[in-house]
């Protein structure tokens, strides 16, 4: 998959999942299991698409809870695993800018208690 196609299959899943996080505001913590409910939706085809690694999904599921992540930092969580998207791409994605991705990153490094993104992503492998 070259950079185009995977910006552009990005872009379409962060609409999915900003229709999914709208549902989710009610303050209830993100489960796989909801995921797929939502996904198994056939209207919600890029939704499921974009959870389409359940493992990256659950690792990055558990970190959120073990770390009480928000349910942004669990996006950007997420994205970063699957695509290695950098953060301009993840600005652009998330639309966010890159100062508030980086600021999204630094929290969820606190939270984490890793020093860089390499330390995050080990941290998502092993929870696979």
């Amino acid at each position: 998959m070259d950079h185009t196609e995977k910006m552009s299959g990005a872009f379409k899943a962060a609409e999915s999942l900003a229709e999914f996080a709208a549902e989710m505001a009610s303050g209830q913590p993100l489960t796989l299991i909801d995921s797929k409910e939502y996904a198994s939706d056939s209207k919600n085809e890029l939704f499921r698409r974009t959870f389409q690694s359940e493992e990256v999904s659950s690792a990055c599921e558990k970190i959120a809870h073990e770390f009480q992540l928000t349910l942004r930092e669990f996006e950007l969580l997420f994205h970063l695993s699957l695509y290695g998207f950098s953060n301009k791409e993840l600005a652009s994605v998330l639309v966010i800018s890159e100062k508030t991705v980086k600021n999204h990153i630094a929290n969820v490094q606190r939270k984490t208690n890793t020093k860089s993104t390499r330390e995050l992503m080990s941290l998502v492998i092993n929870r696979i």
